[in-house]
């Protein structure tokens, strides 16, 4: 996995827990700039941007060997201004890929026990009929397959803090997962992985005594209305 290190506002530092060989590129969502790469991934490297180039920017780990390629990519949201991701996401970064669609609208994140997409391809075209594998702590494996647009309908799992651990109140609790993909061509294995992190779903941590409660006071008070508006017509 890669792990991210926010240095501030417009600063992330990107390195790879296990550093292997390859190398690590940055995509803007601006077409216009090309993008940054660097071979000394064992050291990591940093990425800087500047208001008006913010939003969200790939970030991906690519390895070529004789019998196999492999690509590892998250994206990191600055939250600066800039233009929309779609046009970055189009480019193809790897000859296997795994693409958000969408990505999650700035303040928000994935949620367990919804459904999101995500489009397979390899060489820029959908990978019909493919199986993805979602991987995230102290789930079990679960398999999507894709459907004739390459599409795979992902449903996170229900989200658990680990043991000992709460929640705190300051800012929403995330869990890492990945989704990762294998091809085959001509004898060559293709493995590409996309990785970031979920949060709960909306009624997470919360005592169904207290919905259960402000359903009835609602209901309470409707009641009451009510019976006064009749009261009134009476008169």
């Amino acid at each position: 996995m890669l792990r991210k290190e926010v240095k501030g506002a417009g600063e992330v530092r990107i390195a790879p827990f296990s550093p292997p060989s390859g190398e690590l590129s940055f995509y803007s969502p601006d077409p216009g700039i090309p993008p940054f790469t660097t071979t000394r991934v064992g050291e990591g490297a940093t990425l800087r941007v500047e208001s008006g180039k913010g939003n969200y920017h790939w970030i991906a780990l690519h390895r070529s060997e004789p019998e196999r390629e492999f690509s590892l990519a998250t994206v990191h949201f600055f939250p600066l201004t800039g233009p929309s991701p779609q046009a970055m996401l189009a480019v193809p970064k790897s000859r296997l890929e795994i693409v958000p669609s969408p990505l999650p609208r700035e303040r928000s994140v994935y949620r367990a026990e919804e459904a999101w997409d995500f489009g397979l391809r390899f060489d820029g075209r959908p990978l019909a009929g493919q199986m993805a594998t979602l991987y995230a702590p102290g789930q079990m494996a679960k398999s999507f397959r894709a459907d004739d647009r390459g599409v795979v309908h992902v449903v996170f799992p229900v989200f658990s803090m680990p043991s000992g651990e709460q929640p705190a109140r300051s800012r929403r609790p995330l869990q890492p997962f990945q989704l990762g993909v294998e091809h085959v061509v001509a004898g060559r294995l293709f493995t590409s992985v996309f990785q970031y992190e979920y949060g709960p779903a909306p009624w997470f941590n919360r005592s169904p005594w207290m919905g259960w409660l402000a359903t009835g006071a609602g209901m309470g008070g409707g009641l009451l209305l009510w019976r006064r508006g009749r009261g009134g017509a009476k008169r």
